[in-house]
């Protein structure tokens, strides 16, 4: 069952399934109209004659002109799809993609333009002028009438646009499919065990046999849980299960997915039986993770409160939707922990509570207002509507919330401070390494900011490993000059050199072998490779330090050395025991890279995280980035 709830997501979120489906609909009903133009009599269809031409140069040419007319319009439905795909990306967020890939309203428009080519190439396919002279009738007047009708779709699809790029909309229908999927798991459960304290309490540690581990069996993130598989499972073989991931976390191939406890022995079918109750995809869907939903729209908050957007309007509709999310959250309990049968716990999971679905909603936004009354303002005022209850106050944190709106952003005194990057500043970082840090040129001429890690006199930390993944990448799989890129180059492998991006004039100039890099042999499709660090834990491994959520204007202030200086951003602030404390004004950082992912890199995330490059210099960019975050044991600032 999981693996076609899978499935059913895949399908429902790609472009192509619902237009293949209209195209086979279109087919079929051709050749039924064929068929029954056929088996009907003459005189029965003489007068579809008035209405459209029956002779065969006059068919074949509407239908010509019909089918060409909707492979064009077709292109052009594709081009801005593409298009409002890659402003919904840069503009907004690229979270919210998969709203965009999934709407059901550009899946009919262009399987109705395909659809439409499709039925005419089939209908043209049928007439005849040789032997004997054949038209069928109704099948060419069913094709006038669907060329109107596909003109019909095209307003609709323009007018659909324009609506769906406008942030309230974007916001709205975040906010509507993620208070959807808390009205469907924040209810009371018919599985769950029957009393109400191993909701939220059951451990199952009073188990005396000791607890076996069931691996991940792929890489990804867990999209789905079966509870209902899995406690059927645990009631037919007298098992005890213990989940060790909540649906929405990041998993590795072969890390601890489930802990079992009970006779037996974990392996072949039973073991693939528990594992396939867990559905693993590359990104986090919000089906069964709110958490997700509400990340979705704290980062378009998050990327309107930017200094290079500042949008405060934006930021404040994202509040507005967040809060009826979280007062829709606040009305329902808690989702079972402890599921059973017969009485019995056989499984517990973790689940987020409220408090923490309310601190993912509020912390990132007000970390990034710094000062802004408008967004501050309406901060508080959404706590003041959530607070309904005593019990919605206590339930989402409120006071505590409320508290940390009051703390005024700290500045911090020049000098070395423990931190943790976030993956998008970790982005603006490696984005330093296009800049002659990989290329080959620069390497040989001696000009790279890494030429001492080129020239094998340095290192970095054996957990920093680079590479170009073109065949993971939005950037097309041939370089600038026609050439064909390889599916991935492995430029830093355990913190050592391991190549560069070369172009063909710098493999020409210095006797070496071309890679399909571009002239400025900067990365396009970059990829770190994970660490242990978990991402829901970083704060924790932080402890006291500062949190760094974005970093810009960065610059070398020393390339041979690899000392870059640059600028914190939004989402700064300082964090005490596992918990931020208060943001951070804007602070002047000047480090080395040497430093940075050498001897001060002590982990990097378990959970890479896509970062598409909103440049539009020349034309729209198409580099891409896969990064981790990285926790640091010292991160000199200067000013």
């Amino acid at each position: 069952m999981t693996r076609m709830a899978q499935l059913w997501l895949m399908l429902r979120s790609s472009l192509w399934f619902v237009p293949s489906l209209m195209v086979l609909g279109a087919v079929l009903l051709a050749v039924a109209l064929i068929r029954l133009d056929l088996y009907l009599p003459g005189r029965a269809i003489e007068g579809y004659a008035r209405l459209l031409t029956t002779s065969p140069e006059g068919a074949r040419a509407m239908l010509e002109a019909v089918a060409g007319s909707m492979v064009t319009v077709a292109g052009v439905v594709f081009s801005i799809t593409i298009v409002t795909l890659s402003l919904a990306s840069s503009q907004y967020s690229p979270r919210v993609l998969r709203g965009f890939m999934k709407d059901r309203t550009n899946q009919l428009v262009l399987g109705v333009f395909v659809g439409i080519f499709a039925y005419c190439i089939v209908v043209l396919g049928a007439i005849r002028t040789d032997t004997l002279t054949f038209v069928p009738s109704i099948a060419v007047l069913v094709g006038g009438v669907l060329a109107l009708v596909g003109i019909g779709f095209l307003i609709r699809f323009i007018h659909h646009t324009a609506m769906s790029i406008q942030a309230a909309n974007i916001v709205a229908a975040v906010a509507d499919e993620t208070i959807a999927t808390i009205e469907r798991l924040y209810r009371d459960d018919g599985d769950a065990a029957c009393d109400d304290e191993s909701r939220t309490g059951a451990r199952l540690d009073d188990v005396a046999a000791g607890w076996r581990t069931v691996a991940a069996p792929g890489t990804g993130y867990v999209q789905r849980l079966d509870h209902r598989a899995l406690v059927a499972v645990a009631a037919r073989e007298d098992l005890r299960l213990r989940s060790e991931c909540r649906v929405g976390e990041f998993v590795i191939a072969g890390a601890l997915l489930l802990a079992v406890a009970g006779s037996g022995d974990v392996a072949g079918e039973l073991r693939e039986q528990l594992t396939d109750a867990y559905t693993i995809g590359r990104e986090r869907t919000a089906d069964q993770d709110p958490s997700w939903g509400i990340r979705q729209i704290v980062d378009v908050a998050a990327r309107a409160l930017s200094p290079g957007v500042n949008d405060p309007t934006t930021a404040v509709t994202c509040i507005h939707y967040a809060t009826a999310v979280l007062r829709r959250l606040g009305d329902c309990r808690a989702p079972a922990t402890a599921h059973g049968c017969a009485g019995r716990v056989r499984l517990v999971v973790p689940v987020a509570s409220h408090r923490e679905l309310a601190a993912v909603a509020f912390d990132d936004v007000r970390a990034g207002a710094r000062g802004n009354v408008t967004v501050l303002t309406a901060l508080v005022d959404a706590i003041d509507r959530l607070a309904v209850t005593p019990a919605h106050v206590v339930q989402l944190g409120l006071g505590h919330q409320l508290a940390l709106l009051a703390r005024p952003p700290r500045t911090l005194a020049p000098g070395e401070v423990r931190a943790y990057l976030a993956p998008a500043a970790v982005d603006e970082l490696m984005a330093m390494l296009s800049w002659g840090g990989v290329s080959g040129k620069a390497q040989r001429t001696k000009q790279s900011c890494l030429q001492r890690l080129a020239d094998g006199e340095a290192a970095l930390s054996p957990l920093v490993t680079v590479r170009e993944e073109a065949a993971a990448g939005l950037a097309p799989a041939f370089d600038e000059s026609g050439f064909t890129r390889p599916a991935a180059i492995t430029l830093i492998a355990t913190g050592k050199h391991a190549g560069a991006m070369v172009s063909p004039r710098t493999a020409k100039e210095f006797g070496i072998e071309a890679n399909g890099a571009d002239d400025d042999e900067g990365m396009q499709s970059l990829a770190m490779a994970p660490g242990a660090l978990r991402e829901d834990a970083a704060a924790a491994a932080l402890h006291t330090g500062l949190w760094i959520g974005n970093l810009h204007y960065l610059n070398f202030s020393d390339r041979a050395s690899g000392r870059i200086t640059g600028l914190t951003r939004f989402a700064t602030f300082w964090v005490e025991n596992g918990e931020p404390v208060a943001p951070v004004n804007v602070m002047r950082f000047d480090d080395s890279l040497y430093r940075m992912l050498g001897h001060n890199l002590e982990a990097l995330t378990d959970a890479p995280e896509w970062m598409l490059n909103s440049g539009t210099y020349g034309q729209r960019s198409v580099q891409t980035s896969r990064v981790t975050g990285a926790l640091l044991s010292r991160f000199a600032l200067t000013l």
